[in-house]
C-alpha cells in the first residue's frame, strides 16, 4: 500500500492497463487531484476482477522494476494454465506504459497466437487500441493459444460464429440443470459427440440418479450449484435448462422459480458474454399462458394471468426471453430461445405431477388415473430424443437464428385419450378419477412448428404409443430398484 502512495505523490496520476477480451467494459478515469480515492477504489477493483473473473493481476506502479517482473510473471503463469489445459488468458495489468509494452512485447516467444479475430502467430494485437482517457491508458487484448478451444481459425474467422454441424472439434458445454429430465438427455448427447460437459444442478427438481450411467465418463464434471448466484468458468456453449418445469415443484417456492429464471438467466448470460459462449434458453409453451389462438405461433404474444400461481414459471420465462433478446440488442450476444412445448420419455420423475408420469405410475399401481376436468383439455406430446434433437439443432444454426422457436409435436390428444392408451399399453384395470380444473390451467395447447421445420430441419419422429411403451418400460425397471 505504502509503495502505491510513494508512485503516486512522484507520478502525479497512474496509468491502468487491461489486457483480455470482455474486459473492456472496465474503465477507471482518475486525475491527479483525486489520487487518494482513485487508489482506493483501484484497488478494490482489481481485487474483484482478480477473484470473480479469473483474471490474474499484476499490480506495477510506474518506475518500479515493472517490466522484468511482468514477464516473468506472465510466463509462470502462462505455463501453469497450459497444463490446466486453460488456454484462454485475461490479464489486468496496473503500470505504465513502458511496462506494458515491454509485456506486450514479450508475448511472442511464448507460443501464442494474436487476437482472437486474427489468426497466425506473433505478439497479439490491440483490439481497442490505445485510448487516451484523463490519466488513463487502457489496452484491450486477447490472448488464446492457436491449438486451444475458440481460437481463431487459419481463415481468420470466429469459430464461435462457424456452423456447430460442420465445427465437429470438440468443444466445452455446460448444461444447466444437467440432471434433470431432459438436461440429462442433452448431457449424454453431447458426451456421446465427444465433447466435455460441465453439469451444473442444485437437485432441486431432479437427481443424480440420472447421470449415474454418465459419471465414468471422462469428458464430465458435475458441479452442485444454484443458477441464482454467479458461475465463473470457461465454456463455449451453455444449454441453459435450470428451473423446476413441473407444477408441483414450481409452486413449492415460487418466489424461489422466478429468481431461477430472472437471476439464473442473468447470471448465465453474462456468463456467456464473458467467455463469448453460444447460449440457449429452455423457455416454454407457458408463456402462451391459456392461449387464444390455435396452434400457437411464435409470434403469438400470449394470454398470461400474471398473479396467477403459475405466474411465477410462466412470467419468469418470459421475463427470461426478455434478457436474452436485450442481452442480443446491447451486447450482440449468439442467443437461441427454444420454447419446449409438453416432453415425456425415461428419466421423468414418478413425483414431478405431468400428466404423463402421473397416468402411468398410477396405472403401474394400479390407482385410479387423475383427470382434471372432464377430460377433452388437449396437450400435444414430444418424445424427449426428439424434443433433444430439436434443441441441438437450434443450437448449431448461424448467428443471425435467435428464435424464438417452438419445439413439441403438433399432435394433439386428450386427457381422456392418452389414459386410455396409457390403460391399454399398461394392461392396468384402473379407474378414471375425475377431479376440478386448477387456476389457469390452459385448455388447449399445440404447437405450429412451421419455423422449426423450415429453419431447422426438424420434426418430431417418435409417435405417442412408441414413446409411451419405451416410457413405460423405464418405469416399469425403475420400480424394480
Amino acid at each position: 500500500m505504502a509503495l502505491w502512495w510513494l508512485a503516486l505523490r512522484f507520478h502525479g496520476a497512474y496509468d491502468v492497463h487491461i489486457l483480455g477480451h470482455g474486459a473492456a467494459e472496465y474503465r477507471l478515469v482518475t486525475t491527479a487531484s483525486l489520487q487518494v480515492f482513485a487508489l482506493v477504489a483501484m484497488l478494490a477493483f482489481a481485487l474483484q476482477v482478480q477473484i470473480a473473473r479469473g483474471y490474474i493481476l499484476l499490480a506495477l506502479p510506474a518506475g518500479v522494476v515493472g517490466p522484468w517482473a511482468a514477464r516473468r510473471v506472465w510466463r509462470t503463469w502462462l505455463g501453469r494454465r497450459r497444463v490446466a489445459g486453460d488456454l484462454s488468458h485475461d490479464v489486468l495489468v496496473v503500470g505504465d506504459l513502458a511496462t506494458v509494452r515491454h509485456l506486450v512485447d514479450s508475448f511472442a516467444p511464448c507460443g501464442c497466437s494474436s487476437s482472437r479475430r486474427r489468426g497466425g502467430r506473433g505478439p497479439p494485437r490491440a483490439v481497442a487500441g490505445l485510448t487516451p482517457f484523463v490519466g488513463l491508458l487502457t489496452v484491450t487484448l486477447t490472448i488464446p493459444c492457436q491449438d486451444g478451444p475458440g481460437a481463431a481459425d487459419r481463415s481468420g474467422k470466429d469459430t464461435h460464429a462457424v456452423d456447430a454441424v460442420r465445427d465437429t472439434s470438440p468443444r466445452r458445454v455446460m448444461v444447466t440443470g444437467g440432471a434433470g429430465f431432459i438436461g440429462s438427455h442433452i448431457t449424454e448427447r453431447l458426451l456421446d459427440q465427444g465433447h466435455e460437459v460441465l453439469v451444473v444442478d442444485n437437485y432441486y427438481s431432479s437427481t443424480r440418479r440420472n447421470l449415474t450411467h454418465l459419471l465414468d465418463h471422462p469428458n464430465i464434471e458435475v458441479m452442485r450449484h444454484d443458477v441464482t448466484f454467479p458461475l465463473y468458468v470457461e465454456v463455449d456453449e451453455i444449454y441453459h435448462l435450470a428451473c423446476p418445469a413441473s407444477p408441483i415443484f414450481y409452486q413449492r417456492d415460487p418466489v424461489q422459480t422466478t429468481k431461477t429464471s430472472v437471476h439464473g438467466s442473468i447470471n448465465m448470460l453474462g456468463l456467456a458474454k464473458r467467455t463469448k459462449a453460444k447460449i440457449l434458453l429452455s423457455s416454454t409453451s407457458e408463456v402462451y399462458g391459456d392461449p387464444q389462438v390455435h396452434p400457437q405461433t411464435e409470434d403469438y404474444w400470449g394470454n398470461v394471468n400474471p398473479i396467477g400461481i403459475r405466474s411465477c414459471y410462466d412470467e419468469g420465462k418470459r421475463c427470461a426471453e426478455t434478457l436474452f433478446f436485450d442481452y442480443r440488442r446491447q451486447h450482440d450476444l449468439a442467443i437461441k430461445v427454444a420454447r419446449i412445448f409438453n416432453t415425456y420419455g425415461p428419466r421423468m420423475q414418478p413425483d414431478d405431477g405431468r400428466v404423463v408420469s402421473n397416468f402411468i405410475v398410477q396405472a403401474l399401481a394400479g390407482e385410479p388415473l387423475t383427470i382434471y376436468g372432464d377430460g377433452s383439455q388437449t396437450r400435444s406430446f414430444c418424445f424427449v430424443d426428439d424434443l433433444v434433437d430439436g434443441l441441438m439443432g437450434l443450437m448449431a444454426t448461424p448467428h443471425e437464428v435467435t428464435g424464438p422457436i417452438n419445439i413439441g409435436n403438433p399432435v394433439e390428444f386428450t386427457m381422456i385419450e392418452l389414459a386410455e392408451l396409457v390403460l391399454e399399453l399398461t394392461g392396468s384395470s384402473s379407474t378414471i378419477d375425475h377431479r376440478a380444473l386448477p387456476q389457469d390451467d390452459p385448455t388447449r395447447r399445440r404447437p405450429d412448428i412451421g419455423q422449426a421445420q423450415s429453419v431447422l430441419g426438424w420434426e418430431p419422429r417418435t409417435r405417442l404409443r412408441e414413446g409411451l411403451e419405451r416410457t413405460i418400460a423405464y418405469f416399469t425397471e425403475s420400480a424394480k430398484v
